[in-house]
């Protein structure tokens, strides 16, 4: 049991470090933020820079970052957007990746030992 627990927390602390590292990752995509909008139908969304992989969960703000430029710890001070949704939806997908690699590896070393994995 304690086994369990201790790999259930370091696959979490994987997680997010892994979440957390894939704010190297930069891309732009539309966003709509607080600037003056044309009349219908035209969009007010415009390019910002977005971090995070795969979801996106830190954006440019363009009311007080530097423009073009989005960072983890702006995001951190307030002068960039953090997206909580996409950023536990990076964590949670990397949670799973992690457990489906731990179930494989778990799996492969019962049956090179010759051991059932319900412990029989």
């Amino acid at each position: 049991m304690k086994r369990r627990v201790l790999t259930g927390v370091g696959l979490l602390a994987l997680a997010l470090g892994l979440t957390l590292l894939s704010s190297l990752v930069s891309s732009t995509r539309l966003e709509v933020q607080d600037w003056d909008c044309p009349p219908p139908p035209a969009s007010c969304a415009r390019p910002v820079i977005v971090l995070g992989f795969p979801l996106p969960y830190i954006s440019d703000y363009h009311g007080i970052s530097v423009v073009g430029s989005a960072s983890l710890s702006g995001a951190l001070l307030g002068m960039d957007h953090f997206h909580l949704s996409a950023f536990l939806a990076d964590v949670v997908l990397y949670l799973v990746v992690g457990l489906l690699a731990a179930t494989i590896v778990r799996s492969v070393r019962a049956r090179s030992a010759g051991v059932r994995l319900d412990g029989r």
